[in-house]
């Protein structure tokens, strides 16, 4: 039986009115049967694979092949093509017109996006397309982004490993937001990426968004606009971790001493915290998830931050006084005397190191051929003082 090529498009188009419709899929069905071949349960869209071919090529000829857009089938046959093939530039202009002439409104077009990204969750040309008509129509706003935006980004990370499209069309959203609506955006996602990270730990692309909300959280311009709650919770999280990395074994002595130097806006406290609770999530996945590197790629980044771009960001006043801070944490130990506002960093940075490579180094697994990677990269980017033989030297012994 011929395809009925005038009936399965209709059709096509008025199931996308449904604006509950979740997800696009082709459906298996090699052979032909009596019914319709397209099929919509719990809105849920879906085409059965016996007639794709022809209904693209069919869809195809329609718009390409015959008079403009008032040839009859011609609004339905752009939508099917897009759907089969979201990657083709000249259809997704042909939607701007239609918006553009009043022909389609916004809701359906961004509820159609949605349905093309169920199905191409990495195509570029839908996510272009959706930003022409969010800056047109100017609909990027904080609200817009947590309830529509955040979650299209998530599911077709989801449906895609590494989709790094899908992740740069957030960087985009928050790139063209006013600065107080960037802080409350980048404050919910710094928990809501590191939920998704510890459960996507291969997932590259996910974390190089997080290292744009690191540099964003961190950026000078911003940390006026940052809220004090989420400034204090940081910090606490930061330093509760630098304590156990220095052996302190009663945490009520951490809060103590934050306590004690508490200032107005925690300042440079803020900046380091954010940095120490990445380094804690980092530690705890790889030592769980042993053979994914991507996490050994973002640890670079986190020392490159660490070393390179915090101790120009704070001042000499924060510097010195968290030198004293975790001078009180270690009761002055003697083996810590020599620690001070020149050496602080190297100091803190060899703790959270040393144990945690020694371990990865004597466990027979893709981490220990890693760790010796990251240590030749920290050698090679001379951010830690290193013996010749790659062990690690306190400031102390230089």
């Amino acid at each position: 039986m011929p395809l009925n090529y005038p009936q399965v498009v209709s059709k096509i188009l008025d199931h996308l009115q449904d604006h509950k419709l979740k997800t696009f899929d082709i459906i298996f069905q090699p052979e032909e049967i009596d019914t319709s071949p397209v099929l919509c349960v719990e809105h849920n869209l879906g085409i059965e694979s016996w007639c794709v071919k022809n209904l693209y090529l069919q869809a195809y000829d329609t718009v390409f092949k015959h008079p403009g857009p008032d040839s009859v089938h011609y609004d339905a046959s752009v939508l099917t093509l897009l759907l089969l093939n979201p990657n083709i530039k000249t259809l997704w202009n042909k939607r701007r017109t239609f918006v553009s002439s009043g022909k389609s409104s916004v809701d359906f077009e961004l509820n159609f996006i949605k349905l093309v990204l169920s199905f191409k969750p990495k195509s570029q040309d839908a996510l272009n397309y959706r930003k022409w008509l969010l800056k047109f129509h100017h609909l990027i706003t904080y609200q817009n982004f947590v309830q529509k935006d955040l979650p299209l980004i998530l599911d077709a990370a989801s449906r895609h490993t590494n989709n790094h499209v899908a992740w740069d069309y957030g960087i985009w959203y928050l790139n063209s937001v006013d600065t107080q609506t960037l802080a409350k955006l980048c404050i919910m996602l710094w928990d809501e990426t590191a939920t998704w990270i510890n459960t996507n730990v291969s997932d590259y692309s996910a974390l190089h968004f997080r290292q744009f909300l690191i540099e964003k959280l961190t950026d000078k311009d911003l940390l006026p606009l940052i809220d004090y709650s989420f400034k204090k919770k940081t910090m606490l999280a930061g330093l509760e971790f630098a304590g156990s990395v220095l052996k302190v074994s009663d945490e009520d002595v951490i809060v103590e001493v934050c306590q004690k130097f508490e200032t107005p806006d925690y300042g440079g406290f803020y900046l380091l915290g954010i940095l120490l609770v990445d380094f804690e999530i980092n530690e705890k996945l790889i030592s769980f998830y042993v053979d994914h590197e991507a996490l050994w790629n973002h640890r670079r980044f986190l020392c490159y931050h660490f070393h390179r771009v915090l101790p120009t960001a704070l001042s000499d006043k924060s510097k010195r006084l968290f030198s004293t801070l975790v001078r009180e944490i270690v009761n002055m130990n003697a083996e810590f005397s020599y620690i001070n506002e020149s050496n602080l960093f190297e100091f803190l940075f060899l703790k959270i190191h040393r144990g945690f490579l020694d371990k990865c180094q004597n466990v027979e697994t893709e981490s220990g051929r890693y760790s010796v990677k990251y240590i030749e990269w920290l050698k090679k980017c001379r951010i830690l003082n290193l013996s010749d033989d790659g062990d690690f030297r306190n400031p102390s012994e230089r």
